[in-house]
């Protein structure tokens, strides 16, 4: 792997390709030189081509829609001189794996999807001349892939789109420059712990705290006292009753740090988030979580989305009074945090450990049609599913899931509106090992970032989930996906599940985290029966008790090849509540209007 803990004192920090894994800024003077823009690629038996990056190569209807391979990425560019002392090379958004060269040397490789790639270009680098690069990027899916593919014939949960979906880049960064910012804040009071790379002994640096208006609030000067290329300072300050950051009022602070000419900009808010036998609470009150699942996709461009998608399906989703949103399943990019951010949105983010070991399910009951027509009544095919629940516990699986997961929260550990971290979604966890290894996840991310609670979505088979689903005690709160009335029993079963899991877990909170029905824009009876489906699910949740909020699943159909390809689904998950081009389905009017008005008048109706 080409990620390594490291720390310094008693702080950690990553270490990839030969540099420290930054904290992402809001803003940065650092200069950037884009190398977006016409590459040579060359897939894997397929004649070569001009591309222009980023790309997104296997979209739906596309030449290559069903290539699985590598493609090579070649350009020649001419860098500037500069006076830098570190150069970055970051490509920002991927999928699934890249490895690197530049003029013939090798930098290194990464294998998180959907997360920066960050490579030391220093040594190889031409300044004042020709550079030749070199991508290599694979979309092979394996068991230890992220999703990871369970068996032959497997189908994933989502399109997996493949290529480059954002800039690639080399930054010029200055012979002192910050790269992780741990900020905290408790009450009036934010500490902020700042790691620095730099090339001197004792350089100076300073920062300074501006309010959500703009105001300045302090300035601290400091000098740096460094060790083997490292140094690190804490910043203490307390505030008189400081704004804080909730749904109503999306309170953001900056903080900026500066190294000579060269500064890094940091927003952060006043905000805590806790899950307490008496539910989740956010600022020591009760928060009620009315939330909404949602893919990054489209149809024309697939993983690759605007800001303007971005702001547009965030719009839709505050249309419908949610204050709550889980990306699925995966990190999404930096627009659909820093959004969130400013509209008071609370988020629940997660990386791809999606279905480890679920292949007995969806190998017997799958829904697309090269298994439906697979041999089910074979001995070697039921060991072989058998088997395979044992893929939460590969050693070199859990080490990517690991991996992504501190790379996710270094990245985007200042978001307020992070309000959860998600390890996972859905796996075989129904042993001990499983709950073991569940656990160990958790625990790692807990040594990074112990600010929020961290979770996990369990897959509900009714009675096996009550018995023996073993994330229920390890994580922060109780998260199930369930879908009472539509894969299994009626929609009015879910009182009774999740009364027998608070009475099992009395001092946890509890999260619906999915549930929902599909629907199609030209079937009336459909629609009439995902509206029912959800107002009932939104009812019980607020009946129930323990039960903290729900998540529908979910805003938009997507692109999904475990659905048959054949109408009314098209391949298509349709459970959203607008269609993949943005109607409106008649449950998002419905949940609009129970969304918008009090809940108590809607339970008494």
């Amino acid at each position: 792997m080409s990620v390594d803990i490291r720390q310094i004192g008693e702080i950690l920090y990553l270490l990839e390709n030969g540099l420290p894994y930054p904290t992402s800024a809001y803003s940065t003077s650092v200069p950037r030189f884009l190398l977006d823009g016409v590459y040579q690629a060359e897939p894997e038996n397929h004649s070569a081509r001009e591309t222009e990056l980023p790309f997104c190569f296997n979209k739906i209807g596309d030449e290559l829609e069903d290539f699985e391979g590598e493609v090579t990425f070649t350009k020649s560019f001419v860098f500037p001189k500069t006076s830098a002392a570190f150069h970055r090379l970051v490509i920002d958004n991927f999928h699934h794996s890249v490895r690197l060269w530049l003029n013939g040397q090798y930098l290194g490789d990464s294998s998180e999807p959907n997360l920066p790639a960050i490579f030391n270009a220093g040594a190889a680098l031409v300044q004042g001349g020709e550079n030749h690069i070199k991508i290599v990027l694979s979309n092979c899916w394996d068991s230890r892939s992220l999703p990871p593919r369970q068996f032959k014939n497997h189908k994933p949960g989502w399109k997996l789109y493949a290529g480059i979906f954002g800039d690639i880049y080399i930054e010029s960064l200055p012979d002192t420059a910050c790269f992780k910012a741990d900020i905290r804040t408790n009450d009036n009071a934010v500490c902020a712990t700042l790691l620095f790379q730099t090339t001197c002994a004792s350089p100076e640096a300073s920062l300074e705290l501006t309010a959500p208006d703009g105001t300045h609030i302090c300035r601290e000067d400091f000098r740096l006292q460094a060790a083997d290329g490292f140094a690190c300072h804490v910043f203490r300050q307390t505030l008189s009753s400081p704004l804080q950051w909730s749904p109503e009022h999306p309170a953001l602070y900056c903080m900026t740090v500066f190294c000579g000419a060269d500064k890094w900009v940091y927003r952060f808010g006043f905000r805590k988030i806790e899950a307490r036998a008496e539910g989740i609470l956010l600022n020591g009150k009760p928060f009620f979580l009315r939330g909404i699942c949602r893919h990054e996709e489209t149809h024309k461009t697939g993983r690759i989305m605007s800001n303007d998608d971005i702001e547009i399906e965030t719009g839709l989703v505050q249309e419908l009074g949610c204050n709550f949103v889980r990306l699925a399943h995966y990190p999404h990019s930096e627009r659909a945090y820093t959004i969130a951010d400013e509209r008071g949105l609370g988020l629940w983010t997660e990386v791809a450990n999606y279905q480890a070991g679920l292949g007995i399910i969806q190998g017997l009951f799958g829904k697309s049609s090269e298994i439906k027509s697979a041999n089910k009544k074979s001995l070697r095919f039921i060991f072989n599913l058998l088997k395979s629940r044992n893929q939460l516990l590969d050693a070199g699986y859990l080490l990517r899931v690991r991996t992504s997961l501190l790379k996710l929260v270094e990245l985007r550990r200042n978001h307020p509106s992070i309000l959860f971290w998600g390890i996972g979604n859905e796996c075989w966890s129904f042993s001990k090992k499983a709950g073991r290894a569940l656990a160990g996840l958790r625990d790692e991310v807990l040594r990074f970032d112990n600010s929020r609670p961290v979770c996990y979505a369990a897959f509900t088979l009714p009675l096996i989930t009550r018995l023996f689903e073993r994330s229920f005690g390890v994580m922060d709160a109780v998260c199930a996906n369930e879908y009472f009335g539509w894969y299994y029993g009626k929609a009015d079963s879910a009182k009774s599940f999740w009364r027998s899991l608070h009475k099992k877990y009395p001092r946890k909170p509890m999260l619906l985290t999915e549930t929902g029905a599909d629907s199609f824009i030209d079937e009336e009876d459909s629609q009439i029966n995902q509206c029912s489906m959800l107002t009932s699910h939104i009812r019980t949740a607020h009946e129930t008790k323990g039960l903290s909020g729900y998540c529908m699943w979910l805003l938009k159909d997507f692109a999904c090849p475990e659905y048959p390809i054949a109408a009314p689904t098209n391949g298509k998950n349709c459970k959203g509540l607008v269609t993949s081009d943005l109607q409106k389905k008649k449950a998002f009017f419905e949940v609009q209007k129970l969304q918008h008005h009090r809940y108590n008048d809607m339970l008494n109706n």
